[in-house]
């Protein structure tokens, strides 16, 4: 039987999303605001309930771009419906970007296309 030299397959977490992107953004200029929603234990096990259902996970700022929102996932992971339905009134009622995340290089596209918009032609 020949020999094969085979890695295993790597599966990517939210948070390896995150981490890196987090850091993308920060290498670019942005400022990254964590935005906690959900529901939370205390340390005296009480359940505390923060936020609005569908909250993007970030926001963020810049000194020269439009600042957005950002939602990351783990690769081929969709929003749920509640936060569909919070990205079209972040997007349709307040003109805001918003945007899902679930790779450093879809993080890269995406904001060149935003940095370039913010330019002009």
């Amino acid at each position: 039987m020949p020999f094969r030299l085979t890695s295993p397959k790597l599966k990517l977490s939210e948070n390896d999303v995150e981490d890196a992107c987090i850091e993308l953004l920060r290498l670019r200029g942005y400022w990254c605001i964590r935005q906690h929603v959900g529901l939370f234990r205390t340390k005296d096990g009480r359940w505390i309930r923060m936020g609005t259902p569908g909250t993007p996970d970030w926001a963020t700022m810049h000194a020269r771009y439009p600042g957005f929102f950002v939602e990351f996932k783990r690769p081929g992971a969709d929003l749920s419906q509640e936060q569909a339905t919070k990205f079209f009134e972040i997007q349709c009622g307040y003109r805001l970007a918003a945007v899902m995340i679930d790779s450093v290089d879809k993080l890269v596209a995406w904001l060149d296309a935003h940095e370039k918009r913010a330019r002009g032609p």
